[in-house]
């Protein structure tokens, strides 16, 4: 009978390879494969974050400009130094002088507090008769037109960035 050599431990005559070309081609593309789902993966966290900035601000300029022209704003006799929330209006889309001069006259970080836009930027426009506070920036913007009656009929643009 002959006896077979066992090469579980460390004797003479047993012989190996820690390294094969088969293993060495595995790794690789294991490594490429996890390459290409990290990659992508990022892709994907970066566009959820777009898409989740770009919601936020669709709701803020939404708010904002619905706010601005449809209410008084509070309090309801607010001026340039003591408004909570700004509103532009006397009447539902019916611009008031007083409240347009206060808004215009309004320090913008101020304003941008009363309006609760946070870290947003913008600019407000009213076409008709060119009056504008604040210019355009950024990489994104939104732009809301809503019709007003202010020395006849007007359009608010109010845009965000």
């Amino acid at each position: 009978m002959s006896r077979r050599r066992s090469c579980l431990g460390f004797r003479q005559g047993c012989k190996g390879q820690i390294f094969s070309s088969d293993l060495m081609v595995a790794i690789f593309i294991f490594i490429i494969i996890l390459g290409e789902v990290l990659a992508t993966w990022n892709i994907l966290i970066d566009t959820s974050a777009k898409d989740t900035e770009l919601k936020n601000m669709e709701i803020a300029v939404t708010t904002v400009v619905d706010t601005l022209v449809k209410t008084r704003g509070y309090p309801y006799d607010w001026n340039r130094t003591g408004a909570r929330v700004v509103g532009l209006a006397d009447w539902d889309r019916t611009i008031d002088q007083k409240k347009l001069d206060e808004f215009m006259a309004m320090d913008y970080n101020l304003s941008k507090q009363a309006m609760g836009i946070g870290d947003f930027d913008y600019q407000f426009r009213l076409s008709k008769n060119n009056i504008v506070r604040g210019s355009v920036g950024g990489d994104t913007a939104l732009i809301v037109r809503r019709v007003v009656f202010y020395n006849g009929v007007d359009i608010v643009e109010f845009t965000l960035w």
